[in-house]
């Protein structure tokens, strides 16, 4: 006996020196960026006006990934979220676009609004339900059985939320009061510690960082310079809104940021926490998007500027050798009317061919409301009504698209039907598809062609086919290099799983970046 309580003894220990060992040759923090709207092209246009440790300094010290590849066409910044973080496409993680459509109320919400839990502020409640698979975090949070901090913060709820999955803390702007909030999906109260609000920097004022003769805007583009007191310039009912698209938005998901450090004491023992953030270079509320002005090059400049204070203190607080930062950022190209009108740039009312399209169906199969609504190349029929007539909906389906192929403007156009079976042959998609969530024809335009609304508006729905965005890893054992060769955007979650040495997420298709670590 006494034999095996000395064995007994030794084991534990060998496997706490072998489990300390592995904790030590992973980071002590991983730090995940996303930036909504950062133009690449942009950065090189501003190149000469940016600080040393800001982007030039994850491009000088880290790995950049000139080609991270999504798949498929771009439904919106959710579905590239979800995409990253559980490494699987939307036919599995369940998360197809920016939004749902509610087919008992035949209206789209919000892909995470969930109403069977409650908000800690006036905006709907969020979470992750709808999402199918389990994220990165999830993984780590499993693993450390709940040991890890994980912690999501973002102006927009859904990123917020879909950065981190079903695990940790996530954090947003409630856009009625300006405060931080959560959901009880992820905390049975708001944490003491987000107690800032929006309403501590409206008393800022706006202005160049630079002398404004000296942008790049200025002298390209003849943009004027600016002064914007944030008290007089956000104002109304949806004054809070307007202050998510200024600058001071990035700079309070910033210092939330350094309260989350402090009051978790990230990074602190061996097991490895986790800070997702998203920040914002989309235009202002008032100004078109695609156009370059002042006001959108100075949001580059300031948020480099904050992106060097972040870089400086994770350095100097955990060494950059105990820090893994990625950053990525969104594909949304802005819609853009071409300077030449001889290049082809047509408007397509969706609202218009609907019409047109439930009298097509009402004379094939008689005078009822076939069509129930369409969202973001996305065309829902009446299922309930299909099936109260008995017809069948794969034959509906076929006699939509007859019909929808033929429209000017429609590039390609499918039913969910004939999706679901590529899905099954290819194990990939053009589209953005999930058989819950999608619609039962799912179109395309041709290029040059948006979508506009009944009353001539664009709904941001556009020919959209590039697939590319970009990736930027620094710190801990990331080489300094250029990865040319295309990255598939479903290989960051199972790479970052198998760096940290945990579980992949458990509906993981894709394999390792080629980045070789010493």
């Amino acid at each position: 006996m006494r034999r095996v309580k000395v064995l007994t003894v030794v084991w534990c220990c060998l496997v706490g020196w072998m489990w300390g060992q592995s904790s030590l040759s992973s980071p002590k923090l991983v730090v995940g960026i996303n930036v909504d709207g950062l133009n690449t092209d942009y950065l090189s246009l501003f190149w000469h006006e940016l600080s040393d440790g800001g982007f030039k300094r994850l491009t000088a010290e880290g790995t950049h990934c000139e080609s991270f590849d999504y798949g498929y066409q771009y439904a919106g910044q959710a579905t590239d979220l979800a995409t990253l973080y559980t490494g699987t496409l939307p036919y599995l993680h369940g998360i197809a676009g920016d939004t749902y459509f509610d087919r008992k109320h035949a209206k789209s919400i919000t892909i995470t609004q969930d109403t069977k839990v409650h908000s800690f502020g006036l905006e709907v409640p969020h979470s992750a339900h709808r999402l199918q698979a389990t994220t990165f975090a999830d993984e780590l949070n499993e693993d450390s059985q709940g040991r890890a901090q994980i912690v999501s913060i973002a102006i927009d709820p859904t990123a917020a939320v879909l950065q981190v999955g079903h695990s940790g803390l996530a954090l947003w702007l409630d856009k009625q009061t300006g405060r931080w909030t959560t959901s009880s999906y992820y905390d049975t109260a708001l944490p003491s510690w987000a107690g800032k609000t929006a309403d501590d920097y409206l008393h800022k004022r706006w202005e160049p960082l630079h002398l404004s003769a000296l942008y790049y805007a200025a002298a390209k583009a003849k943009s004027k310079s600016f002064m914007y007191d944030l008290d007089k310039f956000c104002y109304g009912s949806s004054k809070y809104e307007q202050f998510a698209t200024t600058p001071f938005a990035n700079e309070m998901v910033a210092d939330l940021a350094m309260e989350t450090f402090q009051s978790y004491a990230m990074g602190k023992d061996l097991q490895t926490d986790l800070l997702l953030l998203q920040f914002s270079l989309q235009p202002l509320y008032n100004q078109s998007a695609g156009l370059l002005t002042l006001e959108l090059e100075d949001a580059y400049l300031r948020l480099d500027k904050q992106l060097a204070v972040l870089l400086d203190f994770l350095d100097k607080r955990f060494g950059k050798n105990e820090v893994l930062v990625f950053l990525t950022n969104t594909r949304k190209m802005p819609l853009t009317k071409p300077y030449n009108e001889r290049i082809p740039s047509k408007s397509f009312c969706t609202y218009r061919y609907m019409a047109l399209l439930n009298s097509y169906l009402m004379a094939h199969y008689g005078s009822y409301n076939w069509v129930q609504g369409s969202w973001n190349g996305n065309v829902y029929l009446n299922r309930q009504l299909i099936n109260e007539q008995n017809k069948d909906l794969r034959q509906v389906q076929q006699t939509a698209v007859d019909f929808f192929s033929t429209i000017p403007g429609v590039m390609n156009v499918s039913t969910s039907y004939q999706l679901n079976a590529a899905f099954v042959g290819a194990q990939r998609l053009r589209y953005a598809f999930h058989a819950n969530s999608s619609g039962d024809l799912l179109f395309s335009l041709l290029p040059g062609w948006y979508e506009v609304d009944k009353n001539e508006k664009p709904t941001g729905f556009v020919a959209h086919y590039n697939g590319v965005g970009k990736l930027y890893l620094w710190g801990w054992k990331i080489p300094a290099t250029t990865i040319k060769q295309t990255i598939e955007a479903t290989d960051f979650a199972p790479t970052l799983a198998k760096w940290l040495g945990v579980s992949l997420p458990n509906a993981s298709q894709g394999t390792y970046m080629p980045i070789a670590l010493p």
